[in-house]
């Protein structure tokens, strides 16, 4: 399984695996959709995608093999990598921006029951944001 993974807001998300006692690394950016799989710290597939699914094909050894980057849920900010060979799937890795165990509201609001002067304010803000838009023709 992965040896580490983490996320960083200037470097993107980063997960690691040893395969063959080679070093593998896939590193993505959620800014500009750029990914990168490095074994032993040297490039080996590069790829700009946006979209919540794509697929490096690479060489590890002699081994060839299938990185497989999903994001599960952007909310959260779920990002899955599976590295598969001969469509087995032979590592898995998940990381979130959210951890599990903490609601998304929780998370950004940082209570356990959401504060019902936070969620007024942000409808008043909504309202008056969506009337703006609509007397002035924003949109």
């Amino acid at each position: 399984m992965s040896t580490k993974t983490g996320f960083n807001a200037l470097e993107g998300w980063w997960f690691h695996f040893e395969i063959d006692e080679q070093q593998v690394s896939i590193n993505g950016s959620s800014w500009s959709g750029l990914e990168r799989v490095l074994v032993n710290d040297e490039l080996v597939s590069r790829l700009r995608s946006w979209r919540r699914a794509s697929v490096h094909h690479i060489k590890v050894g002699e081994r060839k093999l299938e990185v497989r980057v999903s994001v599960t849920d952007m909310v959260r900010g779920v990002v899955e990598v599976q590295v598969h060979e001969a469509g087995e799937l032979i590592r898995h890795a998940r990381l979130s921006f959210v951890p599990d165990e903490v609601s998304t509201l929780q998370y950004f609001v940082g209570e356990s029951q959401p504060n019902w002067k936070f969620l007024l304010a942000c409808m008043v803000i909504g309202l008056l944001l969506g009337m703006g838009a609509g007397y002035f023709g924003w949109w």
